[in-house]
């Protein structure tokens, strides 16, 4: 009797690691290949949807039906064309296993493995089988991180932006604010983006400088008006969560918390929740009229002349200018371009043009064959940036899909280091000092010496050309 509890007991312990023994074995000589189509090791932000891929291959010789093991927070999507619920595979079939994850439904520690598929348990029972299973190669498990509310919402703008997935961390900066660092991957050649994030995520900060001195803070508030609220949109503030919104003496933007902890001089705050508005349009909306003009005005801290260092290309050989920041695939850009060419071509404006991309996916290849002059072969375009500029216009597509973009240039995966520098200077001045506020952007010196900003087209392009300075 007692041998036979000893070797019961033998057996019991025994159990646990001949399961292991046969996950192992899957993973090594699997029954069931699985393999990811699409990155498994992600970042999850608060209250996003995002799909993670594999193919499930039977490598079994007989039709077997399949279950995978339920993860916390994943929700298997059985669409057409992904297996279903169980699912049944012939020997040497395959499936797309497409797995649906929310960021705000992820425990804290995340999502570390699987998934693992198995065969059902047997006729009428679709519980995994745990005696036949596969899962994945270990570099290709899932590893999903959950973030905070302050890394969300800098994950969710500079990916809106630049259609590309950044890794976010976040640091302990001071009071409610957080100091982020945004990378991307190499080939997408973005650079490094930095800043400050409010805690609950709802504006980030470009720029600019934090002063927490209750004296430089107070010397501040006396020399400063509050931005009036004159839209008639009463949803509408110049305020941001709990930033109060301030005008100094000389034209600058300023923002001041509202319980006199710091005040954020310069830079670019951004508003990120509700609708990733930058408060910059607003100002120009709301700002007085006296001291800023009708169009708005850059920020006091902006420099005109900035403008002449970024990556631009000509067109035209008049007195009067202006510079526009434009994309590829932008229609309204198309629109402007193709108004303000007449006036180009007799002689009454130079347009500095000043590409960006955020718009479609293959903005930032557009942006890059325009940068390096890459007309297609026999196009009759001249092999410059403006050349290839005009061969996008003149061949743009309004009625193209979003995800494809109206740009005529086809778009390319290979340029230049100039092209990529040029682009990526671009793009943080106009992050910096617009906080991306829409394309067309016109800036020009009025007959008042003042720095004028449009956004979008101008109703009258008589009177355009009449402000601009000559």
């Amino acid at each position: 009797m007692k041998n036979f509890i000893q070797k019961f007991i033998i057996l019991i312990a025994a159990l646990p690691l001949a399961m292991h023994s046969i996950f192992l074995h899957a993973g090594s000589k699997p029954t069931f290949r699985i393999t990811p189509s699409t990155p498994t090791t992600l970042q999850a932000p608060l209250d996003f949807t995002f799909r993670v891929n594999y193919q499930v291959t039977n490598n079994t010789k007989i039709t077997r039906t399949l279950t995978m093991v339920p993860i916390e927070g994943v929700k298997q999507n059985v669409e057409a064309g992904n297996c279903s619920k169980p699912f049944t595979l012939a020997a040497g079939q395959s499936c797309t296993l497409s797995l649906q994850i929310n960021g705000s439904n992820l425990r804290p520690s995340g999502i570390h493995g699987g998934p693992v598929i198995c065969k059902t348990a047997g006729a009428g029972n679709n519980a995994p089988d745990p005696f036949l299973c596969s899962r994945p190669l270990n570099k290709n498990l899932l590893h999903i991180t959950p973030l905070n509310a302050a890394a969300s919402g800098v994950f969710l703008y500079f990916g809106g932006i630049f259609h590309t997935l950044p890794q976010v961390n976040i640091k302990p900066y001071l009071f409610n604010l957080q100091r982020y660092a945004a990378t991307f991957p190499l080939n997408s050649t973005l650079p490094l983006q930095t800043g400050l994030v409010s805690d609950r995520g709802d504006f980030i900060i470009l720029g600019g400088t934090v002063v927490t001195d209750v004296n430089k803070i107070n010397r501040l508030l006396s020399n400063s008006i509050r931005i009036p609220f004159s839209s008639t949109d009463s949803s509408v503030s110049n305020d941001i969560a709990n930033l109060l919104a301030y005008q100094t003496a000389n034209h600058q933007i300023i923002f001041i918390d509202k319980n006199l902890r710091y005040a954020v001089v310069g830079g670019q705050t951004i508003a990120l929740i509700p609708d990733f508005q930058s408060t910059f349009s607003v100002y120009s909306m709301n700002l007085p009229s006296t001291s800023y003009g009708s169009l708005g005005q850059f920020p006091a801290n902006f420099s005109y002349d900035l403008l002449g260092s970024l990556g631009s290309f000509v067109q035209g050989t008049a007195t009067k200018t202006a510079y526009v920041f434009v994309e590829p695939n932008c229609p309204i850009c198309h629109e402007f371009y193709q108004n303000i060419k007449p006036y180009i071509d007799s002689n009454q404006i130079t347009i500095y043009w000043i590409l960006t991309h955020f718009i479609s996916d293959s903005s930032q290849g557009k942006a890059w064959a325009i940068l390096d002059g890459r007309v297609p072969v026999g196009s009759g375009y001249p092999p410059t940036a403006l050349g290839a500029w005009m061969y996008n216009e003149d061949n743009f597509n309004v009625n193209a899909p979003e995800n494809i973009g109206g740009g005529g240039i086809p778009a390319i995966t290979n340029p230049s280091p100039s092209a990529v520098q040029a682009l990526n200077i671009n793009e943080q001045f106009y992050l910096r000092y617009t906080g991306i506020i829409g394309v067309p952007t016109i800036v020009y010196k009025d007959n008042a010496d003042k720095t004028q900003v449009l956004v979008g087209t101008p109703s009258d392009y008589n009177a355009l050309i009449n402000d601009i300075r000559g």
